[in-house]
């Protein structure tokens, strides 16, 4: 579990450039006309989020290469824009474009610049959220006129799926930080079972509800989240197996890079911290940054305090957290909207 939650924060920062600190000004409309890229504004749609104006040309770039339907999928990869779709507003070219070009910025970042390997891999993660559906795992509890009985049957199927797995609340999205990333919450000691479908597919659930939730509140000026990892009871029963470890692993190195900010691992085993010690020597100095180990009442206060709010925090992360109460997890799946918290 401990090598899962490591795995979890080297794979969603592989490069060392930050997503939430660098944006264009509007001021970009003075720009020369004669170029459609550097006078191409994000008409509001979407913050820009870019390191420079030659990044952001790169990305363009690497959108045009995209047939029209894996712009769609690329642009979907955006909660609000796949809102927008679904509730019937009227999108158009240079959207998508908009909302496909910042999954192109993270595969970019995450490569290191490399284009080629970056178009490759966005490809790749186009091709994987097809093929797991990711668009019906976000919506299946939405309400939805279908437009046949098909369609009906599968929303049912991931909706009584996902509600069977999600319901002893194990995985959930739940507070947020100062910033208003939201708080990817893992409850190590309520796993018991592992069907292999549905735990990625409610894995995947959770992690979209997060980075939707994120988008929502800031607008999309932040793409990264907060995973929380609580130990507090775990044992030796809770273990996931090694198999379900590293395919996850390789979905959230290759499919959600560029995606944490920081990675809590709460109230964990002495084996683990010790363990964790003799493999750092291996990790490097961006991710280390990430990984904050928190033990006992005043560590919490200290270590996690500082950045998270009592009223967003539940009390195995701060002494003194406000969210006491059991997360309602039937109001959370089919009552509050999915970029929103309970």
């Amino acid at each position: 579990c401990l090598l899962y939650a490591l795995t979890v924060v080297q794979c969603w920062s592989k490069a060392v450039y930050s997503s939430d600190t660098v944006f264009f000004n509007s001021a970009m409309t003075v720009l020369d006309q004669e170029d459609p890229v550097e006078t191409r504004i994000l008409r509001g749609n979407v913050e820009s989020i870019f390191e420079d104006l030659e990044q952001e040309k790169t990305c363009l770039r690497m959108v045009e290469s995209l047939t029209d339907a894996e712009k769609e999928t690329a642009a979907r990869s955006s909660y609000k824009y796949l809102k927008a779709c679904i509730s019937g507003k009227e999108t158009n070219e240079e959207t998508r474009k908009d909302f496909a070009s910042k999954m192109a910025r993270r595969h970019l970042v995450a490569e290191k610049g490399d284009e080629k390997k970056a178009i490759q891999k966005m490809k790749s993660t186009i091709e994987y959220r097809e093929k797991m559906q990711v668009d019906v795992i976000r919506s299946c509890f939405e309400k939805k006129n279908f437009k046949d009985k098909e369609e009906e049957e599968l929303y049912e199927e991931y909706r009584v799926a996902l509600d069977r797995e999600l319901s002893a609340g194990k995985l959930h999205t739940r507070g947020h930080d100062r910033d208003k990333r939201a708080l990817n919450i893992c409850m190590t000691h309520k796993y018991f079972s592992f069907d292999h479908e549905w735990f990625m597919k409610y894995n995947i659930y959770t992690l979209e509800r997060a980075i939707a939730v994120t988008e929502e509140a800031t607008n999309g000026k932040i793409e990264k989240i907060i995973s929380v990892f609580d130990f507090g009871q775990y044992t030796a029963k809770n273990q996931l197996p090694m198999s379900l470890s590293k395919e996850i692993s390789v979905v959230l190195r290759d499919h959600y890079p560029e995606r944490v900010e920081k990675i809590l691992m709460i109230d964990t085993p002495f084996v683990f911290r010790a363990f964790y010690k003799l493999v750092s020597i291996f990790i490097d100095a961006d991710t280390k940054k990430k990984i904050v180990f928190v033990t006992g009442e005043e560590d919490k206060a200290t270590k996690v305090g500082g950045f998270i709010s009592k009223d967003q925090a539940m009390p195995m992360l701060l002494p003194d957290g406000e969210l006491v109460e059991d997360l309602d997890i039937k109001k959370y799946l089919y009552d509050v909207p999915f970029d929103r918290l309970c």
